[in-house]
């Protein structure tokens, strides 16, 4: 799960066809959560590319990521 913004460009540069990359365009901070709801429904390993402003819109995502402590996510 990748941020908004210029991270979401930079990997869309280096992997333009992967079909395991969701890019959240326009939904700046979320990308934490969305990535905690996709670990808790699978066994695959989850991973959150986020920028620190990004991170800064929805802080309190990081106590519940920390509370579920789910071994599939890596944010």
């Amino acid at each position: 799960v990748i941020t908004t913004g210029y991270i979401s460009r930079a990997v869309y540069d280096i992997y333009p066809f992967e079909e395991n990359i969701f890019y959240m365009q326009g939904s700046m901070g979320i990308a934490p959560a969305i990535g905690l709801g996709i670990a808790s429904n699978t066994s695959k390993v989850v991973v959150v590319i986020s920028g620190d402003a990004s991170l800064l819109m929805h802080l309190g995502i990081t106590h519940t990521i920390r509370d579920c402590n789910l071994e599939n996510l890596f944010v």
